[in-house]
C-alpha cells in the first residue's frame, strides 16, 4: 500500500501557528491544532482529535513518520488517516489566511488614518488663513463687514469639520495600533508554541534512543535471544520483568541505574503495534 498521500493545493509558510481550536469537520468530533512547524520542505504537525493525540512528519505531501497517542503508525496504515490530515491542514491554512487578512486590513486602515490626518491638518491651515483674511477685510471697510462675517462663519465651520476629521483619524490610528498589538501577541504565542513543540520533540527523541539502547542491552545480557522475542518489559523501582519473567536483583539494579529516569518504564509489542511509556 502506498504511503504517499496527495492533498488539496495548500501552501504552508515557514513559521509556527498558535494552537487554536479547529472546527470539527464531522458531527460529534473535536479537533485541536497544537502546533505546526515547517522548515523548508519538512513539516511537523501536532494535533488532538477525539481524545487521541497525533504527530505527523511530512516531506512535501508525503508522510515520512506518524504517531497516534505516542505509538508509531505503520506506513501501510497511513491511508486510513488521509481524510483527517486533510481536514487539519485545511484548518491550518484557514488560520494563516485569517491572520494575513487582519494584518493587511490593519495596514490599510493605518494608511487611511495617515491620509485623513494630513488632509485634516491641511484644512485646518486653510481655515486659519481664511479667518485672518476675514479680519483684514473687516478692518478695511464697513462695506465689506457683512461679507467678512460670512467668511468668518464659514472658516469656523471648516475648523470644526477639521477637528472632527482629526478626531476620526485619531480613532482610526488607535484601532490600527490595537490590530498591530493583537498581531504581535499572536506572533509571540506562536513562537512560544514552536519552542514548546521543539522541547517535546527533543525529549521524545532522547527517550526513544534510551529505550533502543535498553533493548539492545537486554539481548546482549541474554535475557532474550533477539529483540523480536521481546513482548513486554516493566522496569520500576521495585522490579525488572521481561516477558513476564522477573529478573535478578543484580540485573534490576543494573538496568535501573542506566535507564530508569522516572517512576516506571513499560514496553509492549505484538504483530501490529509497539507501545513505549516512560513515566
Amino acid at each position: 500500500m502506498k504511503s504517499k498521500l496527495l492533498f488539496a493545493s495548500l501552501a504552508i509558510a515557514s513559521l509556527t501557528f498558535s494552537a487554536m481550536p479547529a472546527a470539527a469537520q464531522k458531527s460529534g468530533t473535536s479537533t485541536e491544532i497544537r502546533s505546526v512547524y515547517t522548515d523548508d520542505d519538512e513539516t511537523t504537525l501536532n494535533f488532538s482529535r477525539d481524545d487521541h493525540k497525533y504527530k505527523i512528519r511530512m516531506t512535501g505531501n508525503k508522510i515520512t513518520e506518524m504517531f497516534r497517542d505516542g505509538v508509531k503508525v505503520a506506513p501501510e496504515d497511513y491511508s486510513k488517516y488521509e481524510s483527517l490530515i486533510n481536514e487539519v491542514l485545511i484548518e491550518v491554512k484557514k488560520q494563516q489566511e485569517e491572520a494575513e487578512k487582519m494584518r493587511k486590513e490593519a495596514e490599510v486602515q493605518r494608511k487611511q488614518a495617515e491620509k485623513q490626518r494630513f488632509e485634516a491638518e491641511k484644512q485646518r491651515e486653510e481655515a486659519e488663513v481664511q479667518r485672518k483674511q476675514a479680519a483684514v477685510f473687516r478692518a478695511e471697510a464697513d462695506k465689506q463687514r457683512e461679507q467678512a462675517s460670512k467668511q468668518r462663519f464659514e472658516a469656523e465651520k471648516q475648523r470644526k469639520d477639521a477637528d472632527k476629521m482629526r478626531l476620526e483619524a485619531e480613532q482610526q490610528r488607535k484601532k490600527a495600533d490595537e490590530f498591530r498589538a493583537e498581531a504581535e501577541m499572536q506572533r509571540k504565542e506562536a513562537e512560544k508554541q514552536r519552542a514548546e513543540a521543539e522541547i517535546q520533540r527533543k525529549e521524545a527523541e532522547k527517550n526513544r534512543a534510551l529505550m533502543e539502547k535498553m533493548l539492545d542491552e537486554i539481548v546482549t545480557e541474554k535475557i532474550a535471544d533477539s529483540r523480536d522475542e521481546l513482548k513486554t518489559i516493566v522496569l520500576d523501582d521495585k522490579e525488572f520483568v521481561v516477558n513476564g519473567v522477573k529478573q535478578s536483583d543484580k540485573l534490576h539494579s543494573q538496568f535501573k541505574a542506566k535507564y530508569l529516569k522516572g517512576k516506571q518504564i513499560r514496553y509492549e509489542r505484538n504483530d501490529s503495534f509497539r507501545r513505549i511509556s516512560m513515566d
